[in-house]
């Protein structure tokens, strides 16, 4: 899992890579994960959201839930 976490800051050290890189790329660095489809997507959409600044609460942002939070502020 390690691994994997370090490939995909490789891969999309910003978001602006996030956004930019193919999402068949997230997806073959995520594999070892599982739902690689369903994380590729999130990750990019995420970072679209992010990137826009037409948030202003983390919660607001997709993938992000009510425990989410815990595991970001901690």
């Amino acid at each position: 899992m390690r691994r994997a976490i370090w490939d995909l800051f490789d891969l999309c050290p910003t978001p602006e890579a996030a956004v930019a890189v193919e999402a068949e790329k997230i997806e073959d660095v995520i594999r070892p994960l599982g739902l690689q489809k369903k994380r590729a997507q999130m990750i990019q959409k995420f970072s679209k959201e992010y990137l826009s600044e037409d948030w202003s609460n983390v919660r607001e942002l997709h993938g992000i839930g009510k425990y989410d939070d815990i595991i970001i502020f901690s």
